[in-house]
């Protein structure tokens, strides 16, 4: 909420704000369900290395902003996460599965590939 809340809430005549791309395990995509339904739904989780992520229910209270704020979502796999942190890494970025979730779902949404 608060990351849609901050690029989204631009004074009027503002230069236009960053693209807002939600990322989430492909095992815990209740946002992306969600956005696909119209509607908060809950989907089963499962296990991940993506442990912050892990959410099945997008909260009530930023479900609103996400519905409305958001330009696009995509899920990424625990082996995406890691050959994320990996290529940070390579680049002195320490990274864990979760940090390194962005890098992997930018490379999904730029390419369809992590």
């Amino acid at each position: 909420r608060a990351a849609v809340t901050h690029y989204r809430g631009r004074r009027a005549g503002a230069a236009q704000g960053a693209a807002l791309l939600s990322v989430e395990p492909e095992n815990a995509a209740g946002t992306l369900h969600s956005l696909l339904a119209g509607r908060p739904v809950t989907v089963p989780t499962g296990e991940t290395t993506m442990a912050g992520l892990n959410c099945g229910t997008p909260s009530s209270l930023a479900w609103p902003f996400l519905r409305d704020g958001l330009d696009a979502a995509v899920t990424v796999t625990d082996a995406d996460s890691a050959a994320a942190a990996r290529a940070l890494a390579a680049h002195g970025i320490s990274s864990g599965p979760c940090g390194a979730a962005s890098l992997a779902g930018l490379r999904t949404a730029l390419t369809g590939e992590a």
